[in-house]
């Protein structure tokens, strides 16, 4: 925990962080009720965060009809500090910097051919320059920066990476030793999980579906982030749909992704049109115009109704969150999705488009980070909010 340097160890400070970011602005005697803590000891704890700058007063609240003082409001500080979040991509590396509070204060975004170990490095150092000036206009300045892997991650390692040559990089090490301050790396699917419920307080157990050339789950149990004994418990793609079926680069075969990734869909586009260069425009028109086309999209969201199956059985979630270009572009395959779960598996879970994709797995990254500095666990960022630089 990086905040360890600072002092912050306490579990009662830890509670007392945790319940103003999900309930902000609060008093002393608010945090007390909550927190079942007693006043003497919200006191001191809130003192200290006041002399540590993470937490403000930010004037009066309304008093009680008994009369008496009107209580001081508390609110985080969100300009102590500043965290980074990195989607890195196959081709790709998009970034943000958020406030302790998860307001985004700047964006980057940069595309290459490929994203491998001669790059990598480089490539961060772009992004970690182009957020510095606007870091140190805080107190302590970037606190934390987390790099979404489209792979399996174990304690910070890549295991597992089909999408990019980063195996064997010893990624962590060498960036941590870089910078001044904590770096992560987190699976991209977990970190979108992260990204939805850091933003809820009603939902306490979900699974986001991020469908891409692969497929992946972010599994949250109790507003907590499951990832399995190595780190690859979301790695769903790779459930066996159809024994003796296709090859997967997992060097298996008839894996769920090889049947409705969003790159079967793309594949089946390309091979029916092979002269146009796809948009979302044409898929939608593809879908309503061409019966083969339509076919053999419908056919995957049936197979991926299968591979829910197991997920819901599993898990037992409130609701399923999806990230998919294809279902976002096609609103109907959802309806169609939910209803072959109903009637072919009697499940009704509510299937949820996220709302907040691509911004998902950048907003999870900024969590994660925040809670390394703070050594939270539990936390509601206020993701909503964006601050206009112009």
């Amino acid at each position: 925990m990086y905040f360890d340097k600072y002092g912050l160890r306490d579990k009662n400070e830890r509670i007392v962080l945790e319940s103003l970011m999900a309930n902000q602005p609060l008093s002393r005697v608010d945090l007390s009720k909550i927190t079942h803590l007693n006043k003497a000891t919200i006191t001191n704890i809130i003192n200290t965060f006041i002399d540590r700058k993470l937490i403000n007063e930010i004037g009066f609240g309304v008093s009680h009809t008994t009369g008496g003082r009107r209580p001081i409001l508390l609110e985080m500080n969100r300009n102590a500090g500043t965290a980074i979040s990195i989607d890195v991509g196959n081709d790709y590396m998009r970034a943000i910097m958020t406030d302790l509070n998860g307001t985004v204060l700047a964006h980057y975004e940069t595309a290459t051919q490929s994203i491998d170990a001669s790059n990598i490095y480089t490539l961060v150092d772009e992004i970690v320059n182009a957020f510095t000036a606007e870091a140190s206009k805080t107190i302590y300045g970037i606190v934390a920066m987390v790099l979404a892997i489209h792979g399996v991650v174990f304690e910070n390692h890549i295991t597992v990476a089909p999408n990019y040559n980063l195996i064997g990089l010893n990624l962590h090490e060498t960036l941590s030793k870089k910078y001044t301050f904590p770096v992560l790396l987190e699976n991209e699917a977990n970190l979108a999980a992260l990204g939805h419920i850091s933003g809820s307080h009603e939902v306490s157990n979900a699974v986001l579906l991020s469908i891409h050339t692969g497929i992946g789950a972010g599994i949250i149990i109790d507003r907590n982030l499951y990832t399995g004994l190595n780190g690859a418990a979301g790695e769903v793609g790779h459930l066996t749909l159809y024994p003796s079926g296709k090859p997967c680069r997992c060097g298996r075969q008839g894996c769920l992704e090889q049947y409705c990734s969003s790159k079967v869909i793309y594949d089946a586009f390309h091979e029916l049109y092979p002269q146009k260069t796809m948009t979302h425009n044409l898929l939608v028109d593809a879908y309503e115009t061409n019966p083969d086309f339509a076919m053999i999209t419908n056919q995957a969201m049936r197979d991926l109704a299968t591979g829910l199956n197991t997920i819901i059985a599993s898990f037992n979630p409130e609701i399923i969150y999806i990230v998919s270009d294809v279902i976002t572009a096609i609103p109907s395959l959802l309806t169609l999705l939910s209803d072959t779960l109903q009637n072919d598996y009697n499940y009704s879970v509510p299937l949820m488009i996220s709302d907040i994709a691509p911004g998902a797995t950048l907003f999870g990254g900024a969590s994660l980070g925040i809670a390394e500095f703070l050594g939270t666990e539990r936390f509601t960022l206020m993701r909503h909010e964006v601050k206009n630089n112009n």
